[in-house]
């Protein structure tokens, strides 16, 4: 029996209509080639026969990164990452700062976690290539209607480990 894949993808944000549409175009897509939907619903999860382990690999530390990040664990988001991990932050605009290695990261997440302490994300998409992955996202620093913005991060995972996190904002 072949190896799996899975593609995760977070539906979260549309209404039925649009659920619907998106499941037949998936599954238009995935039909002709005798690839198997495993559980379609709001939060979508296709198995697709395939020999991407570096992907499905990479799907679950990047997710187990987000839940740490939920959790304002700096200890757990820094056990995820390589010792010379890079981390581009949103801020300051245009382009943002680069942290690099252990500790210039570590810092980065303990100022953000202490300057906004609501600080969630909501993941609205998750895909991966072996050991790329695209996180589409909603940010939120507290329960004002306002104050969020969404955006796209881009990771690299090596040997386990995020050792790449490119953030990028609408806005």
């Amino acid at each position: 029996m072949g190896s799996r894949v899975w593609v995760g993808i977070s539906l979260g944000a549309i209404d039925d209509e649009e659920l619907r549409l998106y499941i037949e175009t998936a599954w238009d897509l995935v039909a002709p080639k005798r690839l198997r939907a495993s559980r379609v619903s709001r939060n979508a999860v296709m198995e697709l026969p395939g020999n991407d382990l570096a992907a499905e690999s990479t799907l679950r530390v990047v997710e187990q990164f987000h839940e740490a990040f939920n959790r304002h664990d700096v200890a757990a988001l820094m056990a995820l990452m390589t010792r010379d991990c890079v981390f581009e932050n949103t801020f300051p605009p245009p382009d943002g700062a680069r942290h690099v290695g252990q500790a210039e990261v570590r810092a980065c997440w303990e100022q953000l976690f202490r300057d906004a302490p609501a600080a969630h994300f909501v993941v609205e998409e998750l895909f991966a290539s072996g050991p790329r992955a695209v996180l589409r996202w909603r940010y939120t620093w507290s329960s004002e209607a306002d104050a969020h913005v969404r955006g796209v991060d881009i990771y690299e995972v090596r040997d386990g480990l995020v050792a790449e996190k490119l953030s990028y904002v609408k806005g």
